[in-house]
């Protein structure tokens, strides 16, 4: 529950840390920070970077950005297509558009430009 969401973020800012509480109104966005910077490490060096690159080049080819989508295309889990999106979000390939669905980003433009150059 809520706790132990409290208690893992907690951890998660002692590890970095990172002054996370009530004296300090940054300390959730230093700790995501931290943490997304922690994960997009991890894939770099994970099996998953190769799935992670063709997810990303079949989103950027085909506009394609629904979760449904990549989970039946690539028969990922709910929750690794969800870190999928988030990942490229991350790095504006995606951004949040109606009703919490994704949009292409501003990176995707200069990835096709590279593609075609």
């Amino acid at each position: 529950g809520f706790a132990s969401w409290c208690s893992l973020n907690k951890r998660q800012a002692d590890k970095f840390g990172i002054n996370y509480g009530m004296g300090n109104p940054n300390g959730a966005k230093e700790l995501l920070k931290k943490v997304e910077e922690e994960d997009e490490a991890q894939i770099e060096e994970d099996p998953t970077k190769a799935l992670y690159d063709r997810v990303k080049d079949f989103v950027i080819n085909t506009g394609i950005t629904s979760k449904e989508s990549l989970m039946r295309n690539f028969q990922l889990s709910s929750q690794k297509a969800e870190q999928f999106l988030t990942t490229m979000a991350s790095q504006q390939i995606l951004m949040p558009g109606y009703e919490g669905k994704y949009e292409l980003g501003p990176a995707v433009y200069s990835f096709r430009n590279e593609v075609k150059s």
